[in-house]
């Protein structure tokens, strides 16, 4: 399989984190810390304006520091505003999408960048993605049947049309070793049991790799655009 997912797009695992943005006496740059977590409950408005010590990881607003806290948090700011910064997975490495001055306007950017479900978890793609053996193997096994369901190894297919596109219905995705446990089973085990079943192992992996982004319906048509990031092979 190849090392990225072609089929995912946008961001995943979004995550919210409230942070405080400090200044100090000098002409230094706003800086950015996570809060303590004694202080993690504590309202937004308790935090504006006021003086705060920091460290390289998270800050605390408090009148009073003991000695082993100045230690802790030896730099002294101001908080001047209180940010829900909201980051996404992308290619597999966390970004910083942006900042939002409430939790309630980050849920709702997470909501609009989010693909929940809709045309996004449908795809059409050139039939050449597959090398002519598999295509062999799934017409000697499966032409006179389909459409047929294939529950034990969670694969539905179908023809299209006449020029010969295959529909793939997958189910129960996202084929993840978390979703797939209220199944009893894992990724590499549901992989495993569709090459026991006589799947192919170039279709396999192509499923597989739509299975990790959710997709539900998979298309394979001789004149579809072709997926960058999934290898090509001759008609």
């Amino acid at each position: 399989m190849t090392q990225l997912n072609p089929f995912i797009r946008g961001y995943e695992s979004f995550r919210i984190e409230r942070n405080l943005q400090i200044t100090d006496e000098g002409d230094n740059l706003p800086c950015y810390r996570a809060l303590h977590e004694t202080q993690q409950h504590l309202p937004d408005e308790y935090f504006q304006c006021e003086q705060c010590y920091f460290n390289g990881d998270f800050a605390v607003v408090t009148q009073d520091l003991d000695d082993e806290r100045v230690e802790k948090c030896p730099h002294q700011g101001i908080v001047r505003n209180v940010l829900y910064s909201i980051y996404g997975e992308q290619d597999g490495r966390k970004k910083l999408i942006g900042d939002q001055y409430s939790l309630t306007e980050a849920e709702s950017v997470v909501r609009y960048l989010s693909f929940g479900g809709g045309y996004n978890r449908c795809w059409e793609i050139r039939k050449t993605h597959l090398p002519i053996r598999a295509w062999n193997s799934l017409y000697e096994r499966f032409s006179t049947k389909m459409p047929i369901r294939l529950p034990s190894v969670l694969v539905s297919l179908f023809w299209c049309n006449e020029h010969g596109a295959v529909g793939f219905r997958l189910h129960n995705t996202p084929w993840t070793d978390e979703c797939l446990e209220i199944l009893e089973m894992t990724a590499a085990a549901l992989r495993q049991e569709q090459l026991d079943f006589g799947l192919d192992e170039h279709l396999v992996d192509l499923l597989h790799l739509a299975g990790q982004a959710d997709i539900r319906l998979l298309v394979l048509d001789p004149f579809a655009p072709t997926l960058k990031g999934l290898p090509l092979y001759d008609d």
